[in-house]
């Protein structure tokens, strides 16, 4: 029992967020609150608004230490891409400017899972979302 209280006592959870709570947490100053995780997630759009933005929301402090991870969803990028039109991979890989080879191995993932569909034109494979993904 007493080493489940030492897990406890060294394990830090991280956390995912988006804008709200960080700009409520400011503005009654118990941004220290956040001092609980060893990390907090965030998307890139938060980042914009949280930092980016010309009225700041947080201090530098909290801005430049190591707790902030923006994390990017590529597979939400592309779908989100894959809205506008049907596209190709590489043409995907350069609109988000990652590499080839990572739109792939994403396509592969949302294949699998009867998200997307791809066809071919030519020589070329054009990816489109599935038509399971569209409501009825």
């Amino acid at each position: 029992m007493q080493m489940m209280n030492w897990i406890r006592i060294l394990y830090m959870p991280q956390a995912v967020s988006n804008s709200s709570p960080l700009i409520h947490l400011s503005a009654i100053g118990r941004l220290n609150l956040l001092n609980r995780f060893s990390s907090i997630c965030i998307p890139p759009a938060v980042w914009r608004e949280i930092v980016e933005d010309p009225g700041q929301i947080l201090p530098f402090s909290i801005i430049g230490s190591n707790m902030f991870h923006v994390e990017h969803n590529v597979s939400i990028q592309i779908i989100a891409l894959l809205l506008r039109g049907d596209s190709h991979p590489r043409k995907l890989a350069k609109d988000l400017g990652i590499s080839h080879t990572t739109v792939l191995r994403k396509l592969r993932v949302l294949l699998d899972g009867n998200v997307v569909d791809f066809r071919t034109e030519g020589k070329n494979r054009v990816v489109s979302l599935s038509i399971t993904c569209w409501p009825t």
